[in-house]
């Protein structure tokens, strides 16, 4: 994705694709297709949507191995759901940044687009901080088992 995106960085957009999904006024949007390739940021988009099908996928079998080595179903279904959210809200997020790259003037659907990305990157953020901390408890507990061997 950052190999492709890299085409869409520049003065006017240093974080690339990333500054359309924060681009909450026409203005914004106008200043960045100004300087963007229509065709470079729809690949882009079309590229994540892959790219959101595979992370959803690597944090559901990562909560799912979590699950199965530890005592917390509960938590790990809670995990899997946030996964599941986030990964829908990228999906809505890209398909309103194709409508925006469309039809400039909508407002409204780019401060959807703002406030579904603000929302995904919070859930990602808290799933990525469950998981290192889930995985560390693991590698702890395999630790002190085998500690206990010796």
């Amino acid at each position: 994705m950052r190999w492709q995106g890299q085409v869409l960085v520049n003065p006017v957009s240093p974080k690339g694709i990333i500054d359309l999904e924060f681009a909450k006024t026409p203005e914004k949007l106008s200043t960045l297709k100004a300087v963007w390739i229509k065709k470079d940021v729809k690949t882009n988009i079309y590229l994540d949507f892959l790219f959101i099908i595979s992370y959803t996928w690597f944090f559901i079998l990562t909560c799912l191995y979590i699950k199965k080595r530890t005592s917390t179903n509960t938590i790990a279904w809670v995990f899997i759901t946030i996964a599941v959210l986030a990964g829908m809200l990228d999906l809505i997020e890209n398909c309103l940044m194709l409508f925006a790259i469309d039809h400039s003037n909508n407002a409204r659907a780019l401060k959807f687009t703002y406030y579904f990305a603000l929302l995904k990157f919070i859930l990602i953020g808290i799933l990525i901080f469950y998981l290192i901390l889930s995985i560390s408890f693991l590698r702890i507990k395999k630790f002190k088992i085998q500690l206990d061997k010796h």
